[in-house]
C-alpha cells in the first residue's frame, strides 16, 4: 500500500468515495490520474524543477519509487559530468535522481526542461553538421560525452533502413545501390531406421531469399563476409522444428514404428544475384541423384493460390448463406 492510499484511509476516504485527482487501480491502492500527474510540480534535492510526470513505478533497493510515494525517479540532466551528493546510484534507464512535489508556479529558468532542451539543441547541431557532411547514416550512433556522432557501423542496419548513399558515410567508399538478394539452397536430408533396413529422403529446395526485399549489391557483399557460410542459419519451417526434436530427443531410441530416425538441414550454394537463376540442366542431374527439387518461387506460389482459393471458398460460402436467408425471409413474406 503506498503513502498516498495510507493518507486518503486516514482522512475517510474509501474506495467508493474519493477525491477526483486520483482512482483505484488494479493493485488495490488510490493512484494519481493522468490529469492531475500533468499538472504537478516536482522538485529534486538540488533545486531544479519538473513539470509533470508519468506513471512512473519502478523499485530500487527494496524502495518502491512513485508519484503516490512522493519520490518518483527522473533522469538527472547533469548526467556524471556535474559532482552531485544527491544522486542515485541506480541503472534504472538513467532515472537516478527522486524528486518531490512542491506546490508553487512553474519555472522554466531553474527547470529540467531547460537543461534537456540545451542538449536537444546540441544534439541536433551536431546531426546537421554530420548530414551535411556525409548525409544521412542510420550507423551514427550520438554519443553525449564527445557532443558528436560517431559510427558504430553494422552492415544489417543500413539494410534494414535501405540506405541510398552513393558514399559511405562511414568508410568513405563508393557503393554499389545494384539492388540484389543473397540466395542460397536448403538441403533436408531424412534418414529413417526399420528392421535393420535404412531408407533415405532428400530434399533439395532451390532460390531462398535471405532478404524479402532487395539491398544494394554492396551491402549484400559485405554481408557475406561478416556473417558467412559458417554462421549461416535459415529460417526452419515448423515441419523442420518438429523434425529436428524428434531427432534430437528420439532419434538414437527411435519413436513409434521407427527404430531411429534423423533428420538433417545444410545450407548450399550461397551466392549474390539480381534474381532468382534457375539451371534445368542442374535440377535435372540432382534429380537423378534421387532429389527431390523444389523451388522456393513455386512453393510461394503455390501457398498464394491456395490462399486464393480458399478466400473464393469463404466467399462463396457467405453468398450461399446470404441467398438461403434471403430465400426464408421472402418465404415467411409469402405465407404472411
Amino acid at each position: 500500500m503506498n503513502d498516498l492510499t495510507k493518507r486518503l484511509f486516514a482522512e475517510g476516504f474509501t474506495r467508493e468515495h474519493h477525491p477526483d485527482y486520483v482512482t483505484w487501480s488494479n493493485w488495490n491502492d488510490f493512484e494519481y490520474t493522468a490529469a492531475a500527474l500533468r499538472e504537478m510540480i516536482w522538485e529534486a534535492p538540488c533545486g531544479l524543477i519538473k513539470q509533470g510526470c508519468g506513471y512512473n513505478n519502478c523499485s530500487q533497493n527494496g524502495v518502491t519509487h512513485c508519484p503516490e510515494n512522493d519520490n518518483p525517479l527522473f533522469g538527472c540532466p547533469y548526467f556524471d559530468e556535474v559532482p552531485c551528493e544527491y544522486r542515485l546510484d541506480t541503472k534504472l534507464m538513467g532515472a537516478n535522481c527522486a524528486f518531490h512535489q512542491i506546490v508553487r508556479h512553474y519555472d522554466y529558468s531553474v527547470s529540467v526542461e531547460k537543461l534537456w532542451g540545451r542538449w536537444d539543441k546540441i544534439q541536433s547541431q551536431a546531426w546537421q553538421k554530420q548530414v551535411a557532411e556525409f548525409g544521412y547514416c542510420s550507423c551514427m550512433e550520438w554519443d553525449r560525452k564527445s557532443r558528436k556522432y560517431v559510427p558504430r557501423y553494422d552492415v544489417e542496419k543500413c539494410i534494414q533502413f535501405g540506405c541510398q548513399n552513393e558514399v559511405c558515410a562511414i568508410t568513405r567508399k563508393e557503393r554499389n545501390l545494384q539492388r540484389v538478394n543473397i540466395y542460397y539452397d536448403i538441403l533436408r536430408l531424412w534418414r529413417r531406421t526399420k528392421g535393420g533396413s535404412v531408407t533415405e529422403e532428400k530434399k533439395l529446395e532451390k532460390g531462398v531469399r535471405r532478404f524479402k526485399k532487395g539491398i544494394a549489391r554492396t551491402d549484400a557483399e559485405i554481408w557475406l563476409k561478416v556473417y558467412g557460410e559458417k554462421e549461416f542459419r535459415p529460417k526452419m519451417t515448423f515441419a523442420d522444428r518438429r523434425d529436428r526434436f524428434f531427432s534430437d530427443v528420439h532419434g538414437k531410441e527411435g519413436f513409434g514404428e521407427y527404430e531411429a530416425f534423423e533428420f538433417t538441414m545444410a545450407v548450399r550454394n550461397v551466392r549474390i544475384e539480381c534474381r532468382e537463376h534457375r539451371d534445368l540442366l542442374q535440377d535435372l542431374a540432382d534429380i537423378a541423384e534421387g532429389y527431390e527439387v523444389v523451388h522456393t518461387s513455386d512453393l510461394e506460389k503455390q501457398a498464394q493460390m491456395e490462399k486464393r482459393q480458399r478466400k473464393e471458398k469463404r466467399q462463396l460460402a457467405k453468398l450461399r448463406r446470404q441467398e438461403k436467408l434471403h430465400q426464408q425471409e421472402k418465404g415467411k413474406e409469402d405465407v404472411l
